[in-house]
């Protein structure tokens, strides 16, 4: 699969650290120019110095998926910079716990607010984008919460999570009459920051995991960036608004 990406204008969001990062590196080295957007500008930069060390290209820009100016400046400066996206990885999100009864509107606002609006803004503009071009794929990453797991005190990201999968479906459905392809990706738990308590090493925190998960250990990220450059590859054209779960089992 060397090269396969070589033409290729990728966006990743949330591309600082974690899934995102990992997302970025894969294409990457195989070839794509990839945009590293998200608010942490010194993590961004640590990313694109590990593509630059694999001869990669990249380039970084700051992008505040909760406001609609920061997300214009992004696709404005993304034109100016390689024109028409091929690829968008829409990764940037929020985790929040807190049982229902106790938790505050502010912090559920926040996580719709992250996790669907600015997703949807962000999906807005590259479907506007990819449409002139009658090419593209965009992916929307969600999680295995979203398909019935229940986890008590995990509602507002169940429920953002529930949304991203419907608005997934509903413009792959309108996308795919112009010749753009949307999905989105469901990890499992996954060893990253994001799965780690306060205060939780991260030994802990995959022993935490073992015994939760049937195949017996938390999720690695390149896993689910393996899945992402397969499906973005060509080799899989015929799949259109699927929800791709990826979870050791978790969600059996």
């Amino acid at each position: 699969m060397s090269g396969i990406f070589s033409q290729k204008k990728i966006l990743v969001t949330g591309a600082g650290s974690g899934l995102g990062r990992e997302i970025a590196l894969a294409f990457s080295r195989l070839g794509g120019t990839v945009i590293l957007a998200g608010r942490n500008t010194q993590k961004l930069e640590e990313t694109a110095q590990a593509i630059s060390e694999t001869l990669g290209k990249s380039w970084v820009i700051p992008f505040d998926v909760n406001n609609n100016q920061s997300i214009d400046n992004l696709f404005d400066e993304i034109k100016n910079k390689v024109g028409t996206l091929d690829i968008a990885v829409n990764n940037a999100g929020v985790f929040s716990f807190g049982f229902v009864d106790k938790t505050p509107s502010e912090d559920f606002n926040h996580v719709f607010t992250t996790n669907v609006i600015g997703l949807f803004e962000s999906l807005k503009r590259e479907l506007q984008s990819m449409k002139e071009n009658r090419a593209g794929t965009i992916v929307n990453i969600s999680s295995n919460m979203s398909i019935g797991l229940n986890i008590p005190g995990t509602a507002a990201y169940t429920a953002s999570k529930a949304a991203v999968d419907a608005l997934t479906r509903v413009s792959a459905k309108e996308a795919i009459t112009h010749g753009v392809r949307v999905f989105s990706i469901n990890p499992g738990p996954l060893a990253t920051e994001m799965t780690q308590l306060p205060g939780e090493s991260a030994a802990d925190r995959d022993k935490r995991w073992r015994d939760l998960i049937p195949i017996g250990r938390i999720g690695d990220v390149k896993e689910i960036a393996e899945a992402i450059i397969w499906s973005c590859s060509g080799q899989s054209d015929y799949l259109v608004g699927s929800r791709i779960v990826i979870d050791g089992g978790h969600s059996l």
